[in-house]
């Protein structure tokens, strides 16, 4: 008969059944939107087809505009990609790049050799960079304050378990902890699984220490020391998938730019993400600014709703991601002497791209105020219910650098959450 969900209309000697939208037939069957003419998805996109719907994906070297209608060329020869070596010579093509050696160098242009009697120029009137070494120093079963890492600007971190470096008693098992039940490098990470009851960012949730320069703008009154941020990580869901248990966990952690004083996340979002649904994926999304930040800057208010770019509020960077592997995410800020004009920059896995605007920086200039970014914080942004798993974290690193000199890195920091 009908499909569960679908209404049956009996008739004389047969039925009908009352498809939903996307779904047609007696047995109301899936349409395959990919096969209907004319093509439902516009150009340099792939189309797939999904239950009683469809989606439009941008092929390789291609990324979706801010409004996820349209597929436009990614530059990877922008120095936040940094594709080529620095002794090539990058020329964007239309989907792709070339990275060609300069003269004096041979090689594939990703990686370039000098040549016999090539002088290699070296800067020498560059600042001093001020470079962390990778921080050790953490134990498993531990809390991520016990090291180095701060609540921000307070003492503890929300719902943390009653240990030191915690404050309050677990429903079941930890918050969060350092453990060695996995890891990208070496033989431990950080696993965070629940967080505070508000779901939000900001103290009292997990920040990373801060870096001796303060990213952000240096025009006029602003007191930027450097005007890029970029920051990279690792992680994999917790979530383990059995004969029995074989839906997501609905896990939901914010990984965003911290500002100095550790009382907010000052800049973008980025969300890694697992459904609950049956064995669900893996996702990685930002959320931007509706209607969009050049209007947003027109306005000088984008109201209540400030965060809304489309009709769930995100922008999908990757999906599809197994749960079970490790992926790596890639985020650089470059801040802009102009309001409501800060770029952000992702790449996932080396293949994934997207681009975006600041979505805390909107409301910051909306309020009047202006947080500058030098750390990360991290937010558990689904409830705290004892059967979230959260995700696993490795290798995290990021630096501060001019846009304009981007080899010259002006301070940095790295962590595998290593004993030492």
């Amino acid at each position: 008969m009908c499909s569960e969900g679908y209404g049956c209309v009996n008739s004389p000697g047969s039925y009908t059944c009352n498809c939903a939208e996307g779904y047609s037939g007696q047995y109301c069957n899936d349409i395959n939107e990919c096969e209907e003419e004319p093509h439902p998805c516009g150009e340099n996109t792939e189309c797939e087809n999904t239950g009683g719907s469809y989606r439009c994906n941008c092929v390789d070297g291609f990324k979706a505009d801010v409004g996820g209608y349209n597929c436009t060329d990614i530059d990877e020869c922008d120095p936040v990609y940094r594709l080529c070596s620095p002794h090539a010579n990058c020329t964007n093509t239309l989907g792709s790049y070339v990275c060609t050696c300069k003269e004096g160098f041979s090689g594939n242009g990703t990686a370039c050799h000098a040549l016999p009697n090539t002088t290699i120029d070296i800067v020498t009137t560059a600042p001093t960079p001020s470079l962390s070494p990778a921080d050790f120093g953490w134990s498993v079963g531990g809390s991520i304050v016990e090291a180095s890492w701060s609540p921000g600007d307070t003492t503890t971190i929300d719902i943390d378990c009653d240990r030191p470096g915690g404050a309050r008693p677990c429903i079941s098992s930890d918050y969060q902890v350092i453990t060695n039940v996995t890891s990208h490098s070496g033989s431990q990470c950080w696993n965070y699984k629940r967080g505070r009851r508000n779901g939000e960012p900001g103290a009292g949730t997990p920040f990373s220490p801060q870096l001796n320069v303060a990213v952000g703008r240096s025009d006029g009154n602003y007191t930027g020391q450097a005007d890029s941020f970029y920051a990279s990580f690792w992680f994999k869901a917790a979530k383990e998938y059995t004969d029995t248990d074989t839906f997501g966990d609905g896990s939901r952690i914010m990984v965003a730019a911290g500002d100095p004083e550790g009382t907010w996340a000052s800049s973008n979002y980025l969300e890694v993400r697992l459904e609950s649904r049956y064995r669900a994926k893996v996702s990685v999304r930002t959320r931007e600014s509706w209607p969009s930040y050049e209007q947003c800057a027109q306005s000088k208010n984008c109201g209540e709703d400030f965060g809304y770019l489309s009709q769930d509020g995100y922008q999908v960077v990757a999906e599809n991601l197994e749960p079970t592997e490790w992926h790596k995410v890639e985020m650089t800020l470059r801040a802009k002497p102009e309001d409501y004009a800060d770029e952000w920059r992702y790449v996932v896995d080396g293949r994934y791209r997207a681009e975006g605007g600041a979505y805390y920086k909107t409301k910051q200039y909306d309020e009047g105020r202006y947080l500058y970014v030098n750390r990360l914080n991290f937010a558990a942004m689904h409830p705290p219910d004892d059967n979230k798993k959260g995700f696993y974290f490795d290798d995290v690193y990021y630096k501060a650098f001019n846009s304009a000199n981007p080899n010259v890195i002006l301070a940095e920091y790295r962590t595998s959450f290593e004993a030492n």
